[in-house]
């Protein structure tokens, strides 16, 4: 095992696979959090850090700052540089931190996203499609002549919405009725 030979040695590894998962706590004898792994202590928004952690596979708790030394030291993962591929960078430096990849890919999600929102709203501004104005005037809908996919989703989705609404009020409706006729016939009943 790697990762007891470099704990016993006070040597650290670069390499992220040579770790088990993580489990943290933020008072000592307290309630422990995990597993996690060393991405989590990048990207979790903790109101304060933990105060200790330990490796999954051991019992023997750790000050947080050896985490972060061994977090400091770790080169790119394996499943970073294949998620890096799926996200279509092309140059990859094995060279790179574990902490910059984790940077680089959320910078490309972001990057995707915000294209992606781009590109919903650019085919909102389009003309409706045939199925969106069909599906209208099944529901017997009227709409304007140049209505925009955005728009024919947005008048779908209200209408839906709001059928559902009545749905939801006509069975509070009956439930309420039947509560009142039990309540009625037992009432009766007594008198």
């Amino acid at each position: 095992m790697n990762l007891f030979k470099s704990l016993f040695q006070n040597n650290i590894s670069e390499n992220y696979d040579d770790y088990s998962k993580l489990y943290f706590r933020w008072e000592r004898e307290g309630k422990e959090y995990g597993p996690l792994d060393f991405e989590d202590m990048l990207t979790r928004n903790w109101s304060n850090r933990p105060i200790e952690g330990r490796f999954e596979n051991e019992q023997k708790w750790r000050d947080y700052s050896f985490f972060e030394k061994i977090l400091n030291r770790l080169k790119i993962s394996k499943e970073q540089i294949s998620e890096m591929k799926k996200l279509g960078i092309e140059s990859i430096d094995t060279n790179t931190s574990f902490i910059e990849s984790v940077s680089i890919i959320s910078s490309k999600r972001e990057e995707i996203r915000k294209q992606r929102k781009q590109d919903r709203e650019e085919k909102d501004k389009l003309p409706a499609t045939k199925q969106s104005l069909k599906k209208l005037k099944d529901l017997g809908i009227d709409h304007p002549e140049n209505i925009t996919q955005g728009e024919a989703k947005s008048i779908i989705a209200n209408y839906i919405d709001n059928e559902k609404d009545q749905e939801r009020l006509i069975e509070i409706i009956k439930y309420f009725n039947s509560i009142n006729f039990q309540y009625l016939t037992i009432y009766q009943l007594k008198v």
